[in-house]
């Protein structure tokens, strides 16, 4: 957590110093915390050893008030006019922007908008005393894109099952990789992975008999069904580019490193 913000003024009278802290800040007095440090004092016949008042303020953290000033320094910064709506729920944060052309804020399949959405994460909660999450979105964008994903992997998993072929995505987020886990996980006949390092970590799909271990005591016998899967796999790959190219799969393949996103 940073330092919190803080502002010494002095004035006449105390009134005058809190309120000169106040006008600098933008804020009320029911944001801040006020010390006094020291007093006024008229001094020796109100003319000699005169002392202003001096006095500290501190901001108050206060998550939805800091989020909507740290998101509206940005839009000026982008001279971007969108009007934000905000909304708790289940004790997380929702923004919802609304206005014209706000395509800017969205950016290549949401990469913008999760950009944004992670610098404010960090930069309220390096303020706040409580850590919070912000979910941020464009008008039902996330919705939208998530009913998108659904159905791209009930598509690419139907593909998997009469084929019996393995079917790598194209790089998601962590966030759109667990939609296409979670879409997936309730189907017998299918598993699904994620392979290669962010930002080109993506999911595969696989029929489920692929990710069978072979039983019983012979030690050779996992090197041998590591050495049909490796061939196998080879195998796979060749015949699916054409379809990994027509829907903008990439086609690179890393070593593989199983795990459900987190």
């Amino acid at each position: 957590m940073t330092q919190p913000i803080i502002v010494e003024k002095t004035a006449k009278t105390v009134k005058e110093a809190v309120n000169a802290a106040l006008a600098e800040l933008q804020l009320e007095e029911k944001d801040v915390e006020v010390h006094v440090i020291e007093e006024p004092s008229k001094g020796f016949l109100g003319l000699i050893g005169v002392k202003p008042a001096r006095v500290k303020v501190t901001v108050k953290p206060d998550p939805l008030r800091d989020t909507l000033r740290f998101l509206n320094d940005i839009f000026q910064t982008m001279e971007v006019q969108a009007e934000i709506i905000p909304q708790w729920k289940d004790e997380i944060l929702h923004i919802t922007f609304k206005g014209d052309d706000l395509g800017i804020l969205i950016g290549r399949r949401g990469d913008t908008l999760d950009s944004l959405q992670y610098l404010t994460n960090l930069a309220i909660n390096r303020q706040s005393l409580s850590r919070i999450r912000i979910i941020l979105d464009v008008e039902n964008y996330r919705q939208r894109r998530e009913e998108t994903l659904v159905r791209l992997a009930k598509r690419l998993g139907d593909k998997v099952k009469r084929s019996g072929t393995r079917v790598a995505l194209e790089p998601m987020s962590p966030q759109e990789r667990r939609i296409i886990h979670t879409a997936l996980q309730g189907d017998p006949k299918l598993s699904t992975f994620s392979e290669g390092e962010d930002p080109f970590r993506k999911v595969v799909i696989v029929p489920k008999q692929e990710q069978r271990r072979p039983r019983g005591n012979n030690p050779n016998s996992a090197n041998e069904y590591k050495g049909e899967y490796n061939r196998s796999a080879t195998a796979t790959r060749g015949k699916s580019r054409p379809y990994e190219q027509r829907e903008g799969i990439s086609k690179s393949m890393e070593k593989d490193r199983p795990g459900y996103d987190r």
